[in-house]
């Protein structure tokens, strides 16, 4: 697999699915608890193109596969969801991520 530019690709995390009916309101409670999964995503793979540069230094920032991260959330929900190897990732663009833990 190749990525092109500079896109970055993130692990999603596991969202678990109720069999059970359940209220609206404990829905919406469970949906921000999952929400809150997302501050922290695992990178999968990297493009070419995916180097950005320091303002501060002249040094160059790099992402690699398995750090995590933290993305621009409307960037999130911009992101193209794609499955590879059975397991949903999603794209974003290298300027979206804000943070390297």
């Amino acid at each position: 697999m190749k990525i092109l530019g500079n896109r970055v690709y993130l692990n999603l995390p596991d969202i678990q699915e109720s069999k059970f009916s359940i209220s609206e309101e404990l829905k919406q409670q469970l949906k921000e608890k999952e929400i809150q999964k997302f501050d922290r995503l695992t990178v999968y793979a990297v493009g070419e193109g995916a180097i950005g540069s320091s303002a501060l230094t002249d040094e160059k920032t790099s992402v690699k596969a398995g750090d995590e991260v933290y993305v621009d959330p409307t960037a999130m929900r911009r992101g193209v969801i794609l499955k590879i190897d059975g397991k949903e990732k999603i794209s974003v663009s290298f300027f979206d991520i804000m943070h390297i833990w």
